[in-house]
Protein backbone atom coordinates (compact mmCIF):
# COMPACT_ATOMS: atom_id res chain seq x y z
CA UNK A 1 0.00 0.00 0.00
CA UNK A 2 1.58 3.35 -0.74
CA UNK A 3 1.53 5.92 1.57
CA UNK A 4 -0.04 9.37 1.92
CA UNK A 5 2.74 11.21 3.03
CA UNK A 6 6.10 10.28 1.03
CA UNK A 7 8.47 8.60 2.67
CA UNK A 8 12.22 8.54 2.63
CA UNK A 9 12.39 5.63 -0.46
CA UNK A 10 9.26 7.26 -2.53
CA UNK A 11 6.28 9.53 -3.20
CA UNK A 12 3.22 9.51 -1.04
CA UNK A 13 -0.20 9.27 -2.99
CA UNK A 14 -1.06 13.03 -2.89
CA UNK A 15 2.12 14.12 -4.68
CA UNK A 16 2.00 11.47 -7.22
CA UNK A 17 -1.46 12.93 -8.04
CA UNK A 18 -0.25 16.44 -8.32
CA UNK A 19 3.05 15.24 -10.09
CA UNK A 20 0.85 13.24 -12.81
CA UNK A 21 -2.04 16.34 -12.80
CA UNK A 22 0.05 18.57 -13.76
CA UNK A 23 2.44 16.86 -16.07
CA UNK A 24 -1.04 15.79 -18.23
CA UNK A 25 -2.73 19.53 -17.67
CA UNK A 26 1.15 20.81 -19.02
CA UNK A 27 0.42 18.77 -22.36
CA UNK A 28 -3.08 19.83 -22.29
CA UNK A 29 -1.26 23.81 -21.83
CA UNK A 30 1.04 22.85 -24.55
CA UNK A 31 -0.96 21.39 -27.42
CA UNK A 32 -3.65 24.38 -26.73
CA UNK A 33 -0.48 27.15 -27.25
CA UNK A 34 0.64 25.50 -30.33
CA UNK A 35 -2.91 24.91 -31.98
CA UNK A 36 -4.41 28.73 -30.88
CA UNK A 37 -0.95 30.56 -31.73
CA UNK A 38 -1.25 29.09 -35.39
CA UNK A 39 -4.75 29.91 -35.95
CA UNK A 40 -6.43 32.72 -37.95
CA UNK A 41 -8.42 34.70 -35.40
CA UNK A 42 -11.97 33.26 -34.97
CA UNK A 43 -14.60 31.92 -32.26
CA UNK A 44 -12.68 28.62 -31.99
CA UNK A 45 -9.13 30.46 -31.72
CA UNK A 46 -10.46 32.60 -29.03
CA UNK A 47 -12.22 29.68 -26.96
CA UNK A 48 -9.34 27.86 -26.91
CA UNK A 49 -6.69 30.71 -25.90
CA UNK A 50 -9.93 31.17 -23.19
CA UNK A 51 -9.22 27.06 -21.90
CA UNK A 52 -5.71 27.83 -21.82
CA UNK A 53 -6.03 30.26 -19.78
CA UNK A 54 -8.25 28.28 -17.59
CA UNK A 55 -6.34 25.13 -17.21
CA UNK A 56 -2.77 27.30 -16.88
CA UNK A 57 -4.56 28.65 -13.70
CA UNK A 58 -5.48 25.27 -12.51
CA UNK A 59 -1.96 24.38 -12.73
CA UNK A 60 -1.01 27.70 -11.15
CA UNK A 61 -3.48 26.45 -8.30
CA UNK A 62 -2.29 22.69 -8.00
CA UNK A 63 1.42 24.26 -8.31
CA UNK A 64 0.83 26.12 -5.16
CA UNK A 65 -0.55 22.80 -3.84
CA UNK A 66 2.19 20.86 -4.73
CA UNK A 67 4.76 23.53 -2.92
CA UNK A 68 3.05 23.34 0.00
CA UNK A 69 2.85 19.87 0.30
CA UNK A 70 6.63 19.50 -0.43
CA UNK A 71 7.44 21.84 2.23
CA UNK A 72 5.38 19.72 4.56
CA UNK A 73 6.82 16.03 3.19
CA UNK A 74 10.61 16.22 2.32
CA UNK A 75 11.10 14.14 -1.13
CA UNK A 76 12.57 10.75 -1.39
CA UNK A 77 16.57 10.55 -0.31
CA UNK A 78 18.50 10.66 -3.92
CA UNK A 79 20.15 7.54 -4.56
CA UNK A 80 23.84 6.62 -2.87
CA UNK A 81 25.12 6.18 -6.72
CA UNK A 82 24.74 9.58 -7.65
CA UNK A 83 27.60 11.99 -7.67
CA UNK A 84 27.56 15.67 -6.24
CA UNK A 85 27.08 17.29 -9.57
CA UNK A 86 24.04 15.31 -10.61
CA UNK A 87 22.12 15.42 -6.79
CA UNK A 88 22.89 19.30 -7.64
CA UNK A 89 21.94 19.15 -11.43
CA UNK A 90 18.72 16.86 -10.29
CA UNK A 91 18.31 19.77 -7.71
CA UNK A 92 18.39 22.40 -9.92
CA UNK A 93 16.01 21.15 -12.71
CA UNK A 94 13.34 20.68 -10.61
CA UNK A 95 13.68 24.11 -8.99
CA UNK A 96 13.88 25.73 -12.72
CA UNK A 97 10.46 23.72 -12.92
CA UNK A 98 8.50 24.85 -9.95
CA UNK A 99 10.09 28.50 -11.00
CA UNK A 100 8.85 28.70 -14.37
CA UNK A 101 5.56 26.36 -13.82
CA UNK A 102 4.79 29.65 -11.33
CA UNK A 103 6.40 32.16 -13.58
CA UNK A 104 4.22 30.97 -16.90
CA UNK A 105 0.83 31.29 -15.84
CA UNK A 106 1.57 34.78 -13.92
CA UNK A 107 2.93 35.89 -17.71
CA UNK A 108 0.24 34.58 -18.85
CA UNK A 109 -2.51 36.32 -17.29
CA UNK A 110 -0.33 39.59 -17.77
CA UNK A 111 -0.29 39.52 -20.98
CA UNK A 112 -4.00 38.72 -21.60
CA UNK A 113 -4.74 41.80 -18.92
CA UNK A 114 -2.09 44.17 -20.85
CA UNK A 115 -3.61 43.39 -24.62
CA UNK A 116 -7.06 44.35 -22.91
CA UNK A 117 -8.64 41.36 -22.67
CA UNK A 118 -10.57 39.54 -19.41
CA UNK A 119 -9.81 36.32 -18.50
CA UNK A 120 -12.44 33.96 -17.02
CA UNK A 121 -11.94 30.84 -15.34
CA UNK A 122 -14.10 28.08 -18.24
CA UNK A 123 -16.55 30.85 -17.97
CA UNK A 124 -17.44 30.59 -14.89
CA UNK A 125 -16.54 34.02 -13.41
CA UNK A 126 -14.15 36.82 -14.68
CA UNK A 127 -10.70 36.66 -12.77
CA UNK A 128 -8.97 39.59 -14.19
CA UNK A 129 -10.50 42.74 -16.14
CA UNK A 130 -9.01 43.83 -18.94
CA UNK A 131 -6.38 46.81 -19.22
CA UNK A 132 -8.35 50.16 -20.19
CA UNK A 133 -6.44 51.34 -22.15
CA UNK A 134 -4.53 48.37 -23.53
CA UNK A 135 -0.70 48.59 -21.56
CA UNK A 136 0.80 47.46 -25.04
CA UNK A 137 4.29 47.35 -22.88
CA UNK A 138 3.05 44.97 -20.43
CA UNK A 139 1.77 42.94 -23.56
CA UNK A 140 4.52 42.45 -24.71
CA UNK A 141 6.93 42.16 -22.01
CA UNK A 142 4.43 39.43 -20.55
CA UNK A 143 4.27 37.55 -23.86
CA UNK A 144 8.08 36.93 -24.17
CA UNK A 145 8.24 36.01 -20.71
CA UNK A 146 5.42 33.62 -21.31
CA UNK A 147 6.68 32.77 -25.08
CA UNK A 148 10.89 32.26 -23.28
CA UNK A 149 9.51 30.80 -20.78
CA UNK A 150 8.12 28.09 -22.65
CA UNK A 151 10.96 27.42 -24.28
CA UNK A 152 12.79 26.82 -20.54
CA UNK A 153 10.61 24.62 -20.03
CA UNK A 154 10.78 22.49 -22.83
CA UNK A 155 14.35 22.51 -22.07
CA UNK A 156 14.24 21.75 -18.59
CA UNK A 157 11.51 18.99 -18.70
CA UNK A 158 13.81 17.05 -21.63
CA UNK A 159 16.89 17.16 -19.00
CA UNK A 160 14.17 15.70 -16.16
CA UNK A 161 13.08 13.10 -18.58
CA UNK A 162 17.01 12.39 -19.75
CA UNK A 163 17.19 11.83 -15.72
CA UNK A 164 14.14 9.74 -15.61
CA UNK A 165 15.58 7.52 -18.53
CA UNK A 166 19.01 7.14 -17.03
CA UNK A 167 17.98 6.19 -13.85
CA UNK A 168 15.31 3.76 -15.00
CA UNK A 169 17.15 2.08 -18.32
CA UNK A 170 21.09 2.36 -17.45
CA UNK A 171 21.07 2.31 -13.09
CA UNK A 172 18.16 0.36 -12.94
CA UNK A 173 17.18 2.34 -9.58
CA UNK A 174 13.99 2.93 -8.26
CA UNK A 175 13.99 6.67 -9.28
CA UNK A 176 11.14 6.07 -11.58
CA UNK A 177 9.07 3.80 -9.38
CA UNK A 178 8.97 5.57 -6.23
CA UNK A 179 6.93 8.31 -8.22
CA UNK A 180 4.46 5.45 -9.79
CA UNK A 181 1.65 4.22 -8.30
CA UNK A 182 3.14 0.40 -8.02
CA UNK A 183 5.18 -1.53 -5.83
CA UNK A 184 8.95 -0.79 -5.56
CA UNK A 185 11.69 -3.94 -5.62
CA UNK A 186 12.27 -3.40 -2.22
CA UNK A 187 9.25 -2.86 -0.26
Amino acid sequence: MIPIRNTTVRYGQVAMLLHWAIMLLFLVLITLGLIMTDMEDSDLKWSLYSLHKSFGMTVAALIICRIIWRLMNPTPVLPDTLKSYEKWLAHAVHLGLYAIMIIMPISGLLDSYGGGYKTYFFGLFEVLPKSEPRDKDLEHFALAVHVYGSYAFYGLFLLHIAGVVKHHFILKDNTLRRMLPISLKDE
